[in-house]
């Protein structure tokens, strides 16, 4: 089966479109998903920014995402087969033997570590003295090098949703080889809109939502953990899509009809 190229605007207009029909099916799930986010942002919240600053900081901030993706791993599973499969999740259910829910849930934190990794390379090179502009330079090498194994890893979450036969990261890396940059470039502007929406309420909410327990930080707090949830109904629409059109060497794949 050979893979068709993704074209960019009809991918982000279905994504859209996949996204109201989540809402509508599975209400209930995306209001978890919602406080699931507004939770973790509280977390990180009880902690002064001098932690955040600190040692400790890097290992806080992955101790909190693995506990973020733990929660979300059976919210985006229902999701990844509502898309493909047409199920409706009865409900949220945290299962870690469910098949394919812990190698998920594995691989959400390993690109977390690794997208920590960019952070851990610029705080490293200047603790050793190197100037701000000269360690941007690697640090850039590996966001880049970060963004673009994700993006090729892209469809391996829908596969293991989906409990597809050959669902690992060689095939995964496989068939999504020579469409990184169109995927790049779904991602972008599916999600540049609700970015542009964030940057525009915080900054209609004005200093004080900087400021933890105020009414302005309050009122982001709880947009913030809106728009995050919106973007993730939004990347695992636009990853099953891809699924379904990439996938040849991960196989046994249920290949739904857009809708």
């Amino acid at each position: 089966m050979a893979a068709s190229s993704p074209s960019i605007v009809p991918a982000v207009t279905l994504a859209y479109s996949d996204a109201r029909r989540i809402l509508r099916a599975m209400t209930m799930l995306v209001i978890f998903a919602v406080l699931i986010g507004l939770a973790i942002k509280v977390a990180e919240d009880l902690f002064p920014r001098r932690v955040w600053g600190g040692p400790l900081g890097s290992a806080l901030s992955l101790a909190l995402g693995a506990m973020e993706s733990f929660c979300l791993t059976p919210i985006m599973i229902a999701f990844h087969r509502f898309i493909i499969l047409d199920e409706v999740a009865p409900g949220y259910v945290v299962d870690p033997g469910r098949p394919g829910f812990m190698a998920f849930f594995g691989w959400l934190v390993a690109l977390s570590i690794l997208r920590e990794l960019v952070v851990l390379a610029q705080e490293t090179l200047t603790a050793f003295g190197v100037p701000v502009l000269i360690a941007a330079i690697p640090t850039l090498v590996v966001l880049i090098v970060v963004i673009v194994l994700s993006i090729r890893l892209i469809i391996l979450f829908p596969a293991l949703a989906v409990n597809a036969r050959g669902a690992n990261a060689l095939n995964a890396l496989a068939d999504s080889d020579g469409h990184v940059f169109r995927i790049f470039m779904i991602f972008v502007l599916a999600g540049l809109p609700l970015a542009v929406l964030a940057v525009a309420i915080t900054i209609f909410l004005g200093r004080r939502v900087a400021i933890p327990g105020t009414p302005a930080a309050v009122v982001g707090l709880g947009v913030g953990a809106v728009i995050q949830t919106a973007i993730l109904i939004l990347f695992v629409a636009i990853a099953s899509r891809l699924f379904q059109m990439l996938a040849s060497r991960i196989v046994g794949q249920v290949r739904g009809h857009a809708r």
